[in-house]
């Protein structure tokens, strides 16, 4: 039998229950020796958690900068460390589950990843050229022995790109539901903050990232005052910060429209956010081709959401009736949308996604077992 170790300098948001899904499902399998986990800053939920399972643990100290971010020889630095500690403790199995910010660190770290076996997670296609190349160079290299994508249109995308179809494993995300214990006194805060608030609440929901576009959120509904809404942003901050988010919302006349909640969200009460909410949006950039946790919880919870027309977010929505797509970082067009979408809630008519298609993705998203054990075959 072998040793897997499994690697991400991220373990919060949605890594956490991502990663900690997959450990937990492979520790009870019995198929390795030893099931390891190496990541960086990991809280102490999380690492009792996993060690609960019989996985070993190498939580690294903080080694990120002022801005929360780690710089390119950081994260190689950190890459190399692992393929050290799984040289040291045996592991001949690595898996990478956010492949997309290794993939050139990877090629810095060749020599210490020969005789290992590697695989890894891509959550996003890349977007830029010359990562993709670098990509295909390692999988024809056999540094990558294989990759995961999330979703048929990256799937499709990296087929037809040219990847071996062995090597790539098309494997959906479920929604990580986990039960909460009732409502507690943060949850009772939150239901009497939007107590006073006018109706339908559209939610922006995550880390706020460049990427994710929360900047162009709130440029588009300055145009839709005439129409009663509050938007509720809630995640933690990131490139963009509660500053600026408080800086937007004066500049565009939508302060009363506005309910914030800038700070790592829990479970239970994402849980809330979800239900409370009338549309989850998606303001993504160009630059986002994955999958979006968001549109996963908000299709579990029959949410419309409102995202981009470009990658598989695009693609999901608009295969499976989730809600309704705009053109990415097409101001206009996402006002005409929030426009159509607010227009529809006023007049009192259902904004759900639809039922049938929505079941089609249910079987992708409901069943964590499924997910587990699809990482399983993909790692033997």
């Amino acid at each position: 039998m072998s040793r897997l170790l499994g690697y991400d300098l991220s373990s919060d948001g949605h890594h956490r229950l991502y990663n900690l899904t997959v450990m937990q499902h492979l520790s009870k399998q019995n198929q390795y020796d030893q099931v390891g986990y190496y990541t960086l800053n990991a809280g102490e939920e999380l690492v009792s958690e996993l060690k609960g399972c019989g996985i070993k643990v190498r939580n690294l100290p903080p080694l990120r900068d002022s801005t929360g971010r780690l710089s390119l020889l950081r994260r190689t630095m950190c890459l190399l460390g692992m393929f050290l500690y799984a040289r040291r403790y045996g592991y001949d199995k690595v898996h990478l589950f956010h492949l997309d910010s290794a993939i050139v660190s990877l090629l810095l770290a060749m020599p210490l990843a020969a005789g290992i076996r590697v695989t890894g997670t891509l959550h996003w296609y890349p977007t830029k050229r010359l990562k993709r190349w670098l990509m295909f160079l390692l999988l024809k290299l056999r540094v990558i022995d294989k990759v995961a994508v999330h979703g048929n249109f990256t799937h499709a995308r990296i087929l037809r790109d040219g990847c071996d179809e062995s090597k790539v494993a098309n494997i959906h995300i479920p929604y990580f539901k986990r039960e909460s214990g009732g409502v507690d006194a943060q949850e009772q805060d939150i239901l009497h903050a939007l107590s006073g608030r006018k109706r339908p609440y559209l939610l922006c929901f995550g880390g706020m990232r460049y990427d994710k576009g929360i900047d162009i959120l709130m440029e588009s509904l300055s145009y839709l005052r005439d129409l009663d809404f509050t938007v509720i942003v809630a995640g933690s901050e990131d490139h963009f910060t509660e500053a600026d988010l408080d800086r937007w919302a004066m500049e565009y006349g939508i302060a009363d429209r506005l309910h914030k909640d800038i700070r790592y969200i829990p479970e239970s009460l994402k849980t809330q956010y979800l239900e409370l909410c009338d549309a989850v949006i998606l303001p993504y950039r160009g630059m986002f081709s994955g999958i979006s946790g968001p549109l996963t919880e908000g299709a579990a919870h029959h949410k419309f959401v409102l995202g981009p027309n470009h990658g598989e977010i695009g693609y999901t929505i608009e295969t499976y009736g989730l809600g309704d797509t705009f053109e990415a970082e097409n101001r206009s067009d996402l006002t005409d949308k929030l426009r159509k979408l607010l227009n529809r809630l006023k007049r009192g008519e259902a904004a759900e996604s639809s039922p049938n298609t929505t079941s089609l993705f249910s079987r992708f998203i409901r069943d964590e077992k499924l997910f587990g054990e699809n990482y399983r075959k993909f790692l033997a």
